[in-house]
């Protein structure tokens, strides 16, 4: 029987100027979500970039021809100055763990060194729900429902990366490049844009996340999924886009999970 393995990350920043509110009830949230489609999950809070790339070098080493693995992350996203010219952009994305520093980031170059190491014919499905996550629509029946907070976005320079004001806004104006094709992706938002941590009558989550759960029905292709997010994203109260980007054509009109 094809075996299914998911490793979700959430990481709120307790006790720092970056903490959020709703990262650690999306990984609850996904985490029932995933058990009930059949994978073994995995569940990694305030997790440190060592942590979770040896659980994704796990994930990867164990599944085989037909296996699934499904990588979810909710926290901040961020980007670093593309250094080895892979990128029209300039720019590699990267998500933010517990650390805060650019020590503890984990790039899209690493993720897809991990995920260069799948065994043939292993799917793996990528949910990102932080900011410039584009390559890593109306809540109008309810507005009032979700009220958005701050955004899951850390200036690289915050963490240490030196760069002038005018390059970061150099670099934040340009193209995104296409994300690599070994794994399916949907993000919360653009490249250019912030996924924004929000309250759901009165419950801090994801703005992506919750959307996302929230419009999943079993058996849903991944196409059909993320037309049924991008009916209630972007909205009024949350400007963000969610992404799709599927490994192959053929891949977009697969089961989701």
């Amino acid at each position: 029987m094809n075996k299914k393995y998911a490793l979700v990350v959430g990481n709120n920043y307790p006790n720092t100027e970056a903490e959020l509110r709703g990262c650690v009830n999306d990984a609850w949230d996904w985490s029932e979500l995933l058990k009930r489609e059949g994978y073994t999950v995995e569940v990694l809070l305030e997790a440190d970039k060592m942590t979770v790339l040896n659980h994704l070098h796990d994930l990867v080493d164990r599944a085989g021809f037909a296996d699934r693995i499904v990588f979810q992350f909710s926290g901040h996203g961020t980007w670093v100055p593309d250094r080895d010219g892979d990128e029209a952009d300039g720019r590699d994305e990267a998500l933010v763990m517990a650390g805060l520093s650019h020590a503890d980031l984990i790039t899209d170059d690493e993720l897809q060194r991990v995920f260069t190491e799948l065994k043939y014919g292993t799917g793996v499905l990528v949910l990102s729900d932080s900011c410039h996550s584009g390559t890593v629509s109306r809540f109008t029946e309810t507005p009032r429902a979700a009220t958005p907070g701050r955004t899951r976005f850390i200036s690289p320079v915050d963490l240490g990366i030196s760069l002038s004001f005018e390059r970061v806004l150099e670099l934040e104006q340009r193209a995104a490049t296409p994300p690599r094709r070994t794994a399916s992706l949907i993000s919360g938002c653009t490249d250019q844009e912030y996924s924004y941590d929000a309250s759901f009558n009165g419950r801090p989550n994801g703005a992506f996340s919750r959307v996302a759960i929230d419009t999943f029905a079993s058996g849903i292709s991944l196409s059909g999924w993320w037309r049924a997010i991008r009916k209630a994203l972007p909205s009024d109260y949350l400007p963000q886009s969610p992404q799709l980007t599927a490994a192959s054509a053929y891949r977009k009109y697969t089961r989701a999970l």
